[in-house]
């Protein structure tokens, strides 16, 4: 049983690999209906307007800001096209267009996809347009995420995130005495009590943590492979060097992460399964998960009582990293009207009405600072979130990923 549960992991590792390597080598609904191409003779000129066009999805936040911002440039006309295809083929998708000269004006787009194409050239530096003057506008978390370029190029403004949380079951914590582990060692002792108190997971169905386990189906390796990098990162790791030219994956933080799992798993503390609705049906300690699942999971679920925690520390003197989801907005090295782009981009990305409007009721993070300040964030739940958010992180933007 154990050469076959090193075998697992070891097939694991090696699709880990065999991604980051790849990728180092590698140089909601629309109504919207499709526009003319910017670079076409444009029907908006002879109408005396600047027509720039938004690859984007339909959003009524993102209709309202283009009203106000129109209704304020008469001379600017905003148009919201659907992306040609699938976001996560965005970097083909947008080398089709550039070569077919379709591409549009700006583009939304996941952090790590758009730094990949700031690097491959289908977007600009914003730095001459105005960009480096509003960056303390932003959390630290969102702008470096969203502008991570070694040559420290401004390639997007971020606006909408999110985090994995640590998450927990109040009620199996309390029936054991424990609080809230920090560390390593102390997640190893609750995991230890949990066990002790409710015996062997296949036999009673309690089990005292959840992760990234199953490696039979390659619908959810990519979800365990991200879920792998919130220990990679705790424990010291990256996937790439700092000017993301090779691939670290082969490090020794690296195997001290797996082999962390693999003996959390060894040791009969986990749910092999990952099996989320296991966690809300009260039979799972300890968990980790998006905010915007937590708060669903606590507001539909009455099997126990649940609380959100600060990721534990592995590793003395390594922050408590977790991963990070970030939406991020570009011009593109296509648009001849450049900075009426840029324009509108700081308009809306500038705009805290804008951002909590469209974050609120997805349990999103504002990447402006000050979007941040309000009373709904002042929960005990939001406070403990917001300084998990100071140790996000995104995937790297790495041609290929």
């Amino acid at each position: 049983m154990k050469k076959k549960t090193t075998g697992k992991w070891l097939a694991l590792l090696m699709t880990v690999v065999l991604l980051a390597a790849c990728a180092a080598g590698c140089g909601g609904d629309n109504n919207s209906t499709p526009t003319d191409s910017n670079n076409s003779t444009p029907a908006s000129q002879s109408a005396g307007k600047t027509k720039l066009v938004l690859w984007e999805t339909s959003k009524d936040v993102l209709f309202t800001g283009i009203a106000e911002y129109e209704s304020e440039h008469e001379d600017v006309s905003i148009v919201i096209e659907a992306y040609p295809g699938n976001i996560t083929e965005l970097l083909t998708m947008m080398k089709m267009a550039l070569g077919a000269g379709t591409a549009p004006d700006m583009l939304c787009s996941p952090s790590d996809f758009m730094l990949s194409c700031g690097k491959l050239g289908y977007t600009i530096d914003l730095t001459p347009y105005g960009a480096a003057e509003i960056k303390d506008l932003f959390t630290d978390t969102c702008w470096n995420a969203a502008n991570a370029d070694p040559a420290g190029k401004i390639y997007s403004l971020p606006f909408d995130s999110n985090i994995i949380n640590f998450i927990y079951n109040k009620d199996m914590f309390d029936a054991v005495g424990v609080s809230v582990p920090t560390t390593l060692d102390e997640m190893k002792d609750v995991a230890g009590k949990i066990k002790a108190r409710y015996g062997n997971g296949l036999e009673s169905g309690k089990w005292a943590y959840s992760g990234p386990f199953d490696a039979e189906t390659s619908s959810y390796i990519a979800w365990g492979t991200f879920h792998y990098y919130w220990y990679l990162w705790r424990m010291g790791g990256d996937v790439f060097n700092a000017d993301l030219t090779k691939c670290t994956i082969n490090s020794p933080e690296a195997v001290e992460a797996l082999q962390l799992l693999v003996d959390f798993k060894n040791a009969g503390f986990c749910d092999l399964r990952e099996n989320a609705s296991e966690f809300w049906a009260g039979n799972v300690a300890m968990t980790n998960d998006v905010t915007i699942w937590y708060y669903q999971g606590v507001a539909a679920s009455t099997a126990a009582n649940y609380g959100v925690g600060v990721m534990p520390v592995l590793k003395e003197g390594v922050p408590p990293y977790t991963g990070l989801g970030l939406y991020c907005y570009a011009v593109t090295s296509q648009s001849k009207h450049p900075q009426e782009a840029y324009d509108f981009l700081k308009f809306y990305c500038t705009n805290e009405d804008y951002q909590i409007d469209y974050c609120k009721p997805l349990y999103f993070i504002p990447s402006l600072k000050h979007a941040l300040e309000g009373s709904y964030f002042k929960t005990d739940d939001w406070k403990i979130i917001l300084e998990q958010n100071k140790y996000a992180k995104a995937t790297p933007g790495v041609e290929g990923w």
